[in-house]
């Protein structure tokens, strides 16, 4: 019997065999189905995908054969790695062979008269075992199942390199996971660290504005409006970065209640009426009647409104008018916010509630926005169980939609 040579790049094979992570795994019916395969196309009693380490060749999927693995010494596919040229090595008679004529397997034990076995190669040219079939009659394999073979083994191969793949991706999610976290928790801790000092700057801003600490020029009174505008603008901008910092975390935590709908969203027009007043818009209110109520986390919703009716008025024209409606749809409440608007282009509206997205849609009156609300409001839905729509076409308005499931009958 002649023991196999090794490989040449032997350490840097075994190295790429460790980081398949596929030795000694259990059975996998993707693997397990090339073998049955190989077997019927080759008309043999057994089939083998076996991986070949320091001193053993280890089966990753088998037909025919009860053991898991053999010595590295005694087995043909061994020969297969240092084949030259590279390829397919067939043994059409193991008895007559000089390399396996007195080979355990051969000799004894499994009596193994016919082989033939593909090398299972990585795309860095590494060949970490292969597909073979086995028989204890000798034969020749016609030139479609050695095309047929080959064909298999590359799949098998191609596997693999995709295992590979799917596990330095799965290592890669978590971390981006773990990085993503980590910024969201920063993120949290400088907005928690900026509003109390924002705080205080506006409050003495507004007592100064009030004339409360004494009396101010009219140059005063246009710096301390700019003033407590900024500071308005930035503690938006921190509690919003606050509740994507949290909900990032995972942290969405509901109150649940049932809740009149009709009454939230009609005190909600009534607090963005001011805004909408100095515009010059209408804000029109249509609520059905006998409306169930829903269990929801009243405050949450809340906030997903007054950006959802905030947005209508900041991105709509003067003497417009928007529509708010309530009503019911099977087991659904759904919430539409229509403007008459300047609407949103198709292609800004799929990043439309990412955030810190922007859109090519400028407010109409220059009032800013952080870029985070829509992005939260689409976390508050989606954990009440709901969803939030768009509807919006350029020169048209926009309609967004929240459809939220009804509180279950008592």
């Amino acid at each position: 019997m002649i023991i196999a040579p090794i490989p040449p790049r032997e350490t840097e094979r075994l190295a790429a065999l460790r980081a398949a992570h596929i030795l000694d795994t259990p059975a996998e019916v993707e693997y397990d189905d090339f073998t049955l395969l190989a077997s019927r196309l080759c008309g043999t009693s057994i089939a083998l995908i076996g991986l070949i380490d320091e001193t053993r060749q280890w089966y990753k999927s088998r037909v025919g054969v009860d053991a898991t693995e053999c010595p590295r010494d005694i087995t043909f596919c061994a020969h297969a790695l240092v084949q030259d040229p590279p390829g397919l090595m067939e043994v059409p008679d193991a008895r007559e062979d000089i390399r396996f004529h007195d080979n355990p397997a051969v000799r004894d034990g499994m009596r193994v008269r016919f082989y033939a076995g593909v090398p299972l190669v990585t795309p860095d040219n590494h060949i970490l075992g292969t597909l073979c079939v086995i028989d204890q009659t000798p034969r020749h394999l016609t030139t479609e199942q050695r095309e047929g073979l080959q064909a298999l083994a590359r799949q098998v191969s191609a596997l693999l390199e995709l295992r590979q793949a799917r596990r330095t991706l799965e290592q890669r999610n978590a971390q981006l996971e773990r990085l993503h976290h980590e910024n969201s928790q920063l993120a949290g801790m400088v907005a928690h660290d900026l509003r109390n000092p924002l705080q205080v700057i506006d409050g003495y801003g507004k007592l100064m504005l009030n004339g409360l600490i004494g009396p101010v020029t009219p140059d005063q009174q246009t710096a301390l409006e700019a003033v407590t505008r900024n500071c308005a603008f930035m503690l938006s901008l921190v509690n919003d970065l606050l509740s994507i910092s949290r909900l990032n975390a995972g942290a969405l935590e509901l109150d649940l209640a049932e809740t009149d709908a009709g009454a939230l969203v009609a005190a909600n027009v009534e607090l963005n009426r001011l805004l909408s007043t100095a515009k010059d818009i209408r804000i029109d209110l249509v609520v059905e009647k006998d409306l169930p109520p829903l269990r929801i986390d009243a405050f949450k919703i809340e906030q997903v409104l007054n950006n959802l009716i905030s947005n209508a008025i900041k991105f709509s024209w003067p003497h417009t008018v928007i529509t708010v409606s309530v009503q019911r749809a099977d087991d659904r409440l759904h919430i539409g916010i229509r403007d008459q608007g300047q609407g949103i282009p198709e292609a800004d509206q799929p990043r439309l509630f990412m955030p810190f997205s922007r859109t090519s849609v400028k407010s109409t009156a220059g009032e800013p926005s952080t870029g985070l609300g829509l992005a939260i409001a689409r976390r508050i839905v989606e954990g009440h169980g709901g969803t939030i729509s768009l509807h919006s076409a350029p020169g048209e308005g926009s309609t967004f939609t929240v459809s939220l499931p009804l509180a279950p009958k008592k």
